[in-house]
């Protein structure tokens, strides 16, 4: 459990907002209890809180979203893991742009099966 004085010091980097952004396999690992990430399936987003790791290996990270636990494995080997996980504060202009990318990208792809 955080102390009263890392309670303190979170409270106050949390009103500093930072841009939302994708988070890599370090970033994931630093996290700590309580810190808040999202995670992108499709168009949807879930914002979950950091609350610790397996027993069986520090590349598990445990997140909750109330009742949802929801585990994320990080590859010992490269670093690799599955899905889009998000830090910062929440910005719904960032993950709209996101997705207007892929879905540019998607119908590039189209167009060239086309010719």
């Amino acid at each position: 459990m955080p102390t009263l004085t890392e309670n303190i010091s979170r409270n106050n980097n949390l009103k500093t907002k930072k841009a939302m952004e994708r988070l890599t396999a370090e970033q994931l690992l630093s996290l700590k209890y309580g810190d808040k990430v999202y995670f992108r399936r499709g168009s949807y987003i879930d914002g979950y809180r950091y609350v610790g790791r397996m027993p069986s290996s520090e590349n598990y990270l445990i997140f909750s979203m109330g009742e949802t636990l929801k585990h994320l494995y990080i590859s010992e080997k490269d670093n690799t893991f599955r899905g889009d996980w998000f830090g910062g504060e929440f910005d719904e202009k960032f993950i709209i742009q996101l997705r207007i990318k892929e879905l540019e990208k998607e119908l590039e792809e189209l167009k060239k099966e086309i010719e």
